[in-house]
């Protein structure tokens, strides 16, 4: 007798039910249905469902679901094993998903200080990998001694690494930590946050599930920082890198390519007061309060337009009608958004060029938020990277030092360029760049 043909003599056995059990039948089956399409598994009773919707209700029946089967039924009871699967379906669905194992502070102090002791050497070939997955500028003003970072704070990489599209090891912002992950086979592997503290609740789009996730597939079983930086830091901040420590990274691309050895401090009185007016292209000069003054110096140099980013100093010379000026008006503050006024500044510093005139950009000491705005124009125009434009500025005048609230604002443009979210503007090709970068 075939399994359809059976189906169709329990349904007749049963064709007359009682009102109440014809209620309970059905809510039973639903359930049942519910179970097997929540599940996704492949039992006999599931393939059976799928082919004769009628032989659930039987199926169901017997199970002992709500329907009592006759005892003429040519059918015997099923096994409780059956019987115990339909029970506890989503449970064990729930229970089969391993719980992220986590790591205490100390525990992890203990084994820097344990690998330190032994020296850099040591600490390479035997200590824990440990990935920082917070945002690029956050890791550079503070991270754990020996981190690494990941670079997964735009959408289209964390979509990416979520689609199994790139790894972890791609995301990873410089050689040394792309070198030392590689070294992993028998290594811990230990990723961090701020603070998360209860690394199971953490919601799928956050960079630290993402990246827990992305590891695992490649059969990797991570540790989470229990509490991240701000409770390691708390207790042994003398494990924890605090200066900007910005690497240059030639493998990485977008925000990892960073400056080498930026500047940690403003430099000295002197040295800003003796800085002469830069002319960083041709037609491009980078200045300070002195030079937007000297009325013959800026006439010698063809300068037409000028750009003052400051809130405070005066137009110089604008009464006199020679030159087309524009004031951004920012601070050199951890709070100005400076980036707001980028395309306004480029657009004027084009006027400029195709003008053939030249453009004086200053604030009041040509250091910070006038460099800022040359290096992002550099950035638009051209292909450089964040790290050669700003070398290309220090080359020219040594004394700039965007301040790190700046610098935060270049890594995200760099981004934006890189994934296409901002244009850049490739043609006309600036003159006086092609034989440096």
């Amino acid at each position: 007798m075939t399994c359809q043909e059976a189906a169709e003599d329990v349904g007749s056995m049963q064709s007359a039910p009682s009102t109440s059990t014809r209620s309970t039948s059905s809510t039973s089956t639903s359930s049942s249905g519910n179970n097997n399409s929540g599940g996704g598994g492949g039992g006999k009773e599931t393939a059976s469902t799928l082919l004769n919707p009628s032989s659930s209700a039987a199926s169901a029946s017997a199970a002992g679901l709500g329907v009592h089967p006759s005892s003429s039924s040519p059918f015997p009871p099923p096994p409780p094993a059956l019987h115990h699967h339909h029970q506890h379906h989503h449970p064990s669905t729930n229970t089969a998903a391993k719980p992220i194992r986590t790591i205490y502070p100390t525990e992890l102090a203990k084994k820097l200080t344990k690998c330190n002791s032994k020296g850099a050497l040591q600490f390479q070939s035997q200590g824990p990998v440990i990935i920082d997955c917070r945002p690029f500028m956050e890791y550079n003003r503070s991270h754990i001694q020996g981190a690494v970072h990941i670079n997964c704070s735009d959408k289209i990489s964390r979509r990416r690494l979520q689609q199994g599209k790139i790894t972890v090891l791609d995301l990873i912002s410089c050689r040394e930590g792309k070198d030392s992950f590689k070294r992993i086979f028998s290594k811990e592997i230990i990723v961090y946050d701020e603070n998360t503290d209860e690394p199971n609740r953490v919601v799928p789009s956050q960079p630290l599930h993402i990246v827990l996730e992305s590891l695992k597939r490649e059969g990797k079983d991570p540790l989470v920082l229990k509490g991240g930086l701000s409770s390691f830091k708390q207790e042994h901040e003398n494990l924890c890198d605090n200066s900007l420590q910005l690497q240059e990274c030639p493998e990485g691309g977008g925000a990892s390519l960073i400056p080498a050895h930026l500047p940690q401090s403003i430099p000295t009185t002197p040295d800003i007061e003796n800085a002469e007016l830069t002319p960083i292209l041709p037609f491009l000069f980078l200045g300070n309060e002195q030079d937007a003054q000297d009325l013959e110096k800026m006439q010698r140099m063809n300068i037409g337009y000028i750009i003052n980013v400051t809130t405070h100093l005066p137009l110089y010379h604008y009464d006199k009608g020679i030159f087309h000026y524009k004031r951004l008006p920012a601070t050199d503050s951890n709070k100005q958004n400076l980036r707001q006024y980028f395309e306004e500044a480029f657009e004027f510093i084009e006027e400029a060029h195709q003008c053939g005139n030249g453009l004086l950009i200053h604030c009041q000491a040509g250091v910070s938020r006038s460099a800022t705005i040359v290096i992002a124009y550099l950035m638009k125009h051209t292909r450089m990277t964040m790290t050669d434009a700003y070398k290309f500025v220090k080359g020219k005048r040594p004394i700039i030092s965007p301040n790190l609230n700046f610098m935060g604002q270049l890594l995200e443009f760099e981004e934006d360029l890189n994934n296409g979210v901002t244009p850049r503007i490739l043609t006309p090709k600036l003159v006086g760049v092609e034989t440096v970068v």
